[in-house]
Parts: structure tokens; sequence; C-alpha cells
């Protein structure tokens, strides 16, 4: 089965974290980021899934110089596969594995952050789900994530980070950690 569609997204903010600073800053005021993300799963069997995903980003400062920025982002494509699934009693128990990458597809600039589309770099990550429903509806979720980025290229040869200045057009980006648990009714 194919299911396929487009994601909508619609985020504003006029104060922002930088490190463990909160700041609000008059030169730029609120921002504002539209996205219209083209998704679409096939289901290759039971068991395994294929996703991709294309988002279109718009970003837009209501004060100050910057100029608004739009275009394609990064293309993402996963493989989700169902491990395990079990019915003990009247519950259900669910493992999934997902193992997905990403890569830009325009060469957009990730320097202008807050209104830049993205990272511009290239990602790999691995993920593991746990769910469990019980008859009468009750349900538990726990997932946990580790991404892999790559560096990315600047548009001028230095830059400063963690209070120091570097000499170099490439830029670590930071690998991540990731993990949620959810439960309910």
């Amino acid at each position: 089965e194919l299911l396929t569609g487009n994601i909508y997204t619609y985020e504003s903010w006029d104060d922002y974290w930088e490190g463990p600073l909160k700041r609000t800053n008059d030169n730029i005021g609120r921002i504002t980021t539209r996205t219209n993300a083209w998704w679409a799963n096939y289901g290759v069997s039971e068991r395994l899934n294929i996703i991709g995903q294309v988002p279109y980003v718009w970003t837009h400062a209501s004060q100050g110089y910057l100029h608004d920025i739009q275009g394609v982002q990064d293309l993402t494509l996963a493989a989700k596969y169902r491990v395990l699934e079990a019915t003990p009693g009247d519950s259900t128990v669910r493992a999934f594995a997902v193992l997905s990458g990403g890569v830009p597809l325009s060469n957009y600039n990730p320097e202008l952050l807050p209104l830049s589309i993205g990272t511009g770099s290239s990602r790999i990550s691995a993920r593991g789900t746990l769910n469990v429903e019980t008859g009468p509806g009750w349900f538990a979720n726990g997932s946990a994530a580790y991404t892999w980025r790559s560096k990315v290229q600047l548009d001028r040869p230095y830059y400063f980070t963690d209070d120091t200045f570097v000499m170099s057009d490439q830029a670590d980006m930071p690998n991540a950690f990731e993990y949620i648990a959810s439960a309910g009714l």
C-alpha cells in the first residue's frame, strides 16, 4: 500500500535561547516559519515500510533588514521494520526499528539562523520504539534515537563557537540523542 500527502506547519515566536541565555531580539522581531512537506509511506510488507519526505520551507522576520528565505530543504528517507508483535492476554506489544537518512536538496545557506531553512547537514539516524496497548485502552510508548550529522560548509573562512574563534570554513554539527516516553488511556 502507498499512503501519501502533505503536512503543513506554522510556527511563530519572538524570543529564543542562545546557549543558556533567553533572548528577545528587536532587530528581527517575530520569526515566522511555514513548512509544506510532501511525504509518502510505502508498505513493502506487513512488517516493512519505506518512508520519504521533502519539505518546502518559508521563513520571515517581522523587523530588520534580513530578507525572507524560502526553498526546498532536505530529502529524508527511512525504513521502518516491525521487529516484534505479541499479544499476551488482552494486550499487544510491538517493537519497531527505524533507520533513516537525510541530505540537503538545495544549496541553502545554513548560517542565517533563525531564518535559515535548515542546517545543511547530511544525517543518519537509528531509532528503537516499544509500544504496549491493553484491552481496556491503556497504552505506553517509549522511543529513543541517535542521529549522526556531517560537517557543514560555510560561506566564510572562519566562525565563532563556544567563545572560540575558529579559522575554518567547515563547522561541526552536533550529533543528537533523543528519547520520549508517553502513556495514557
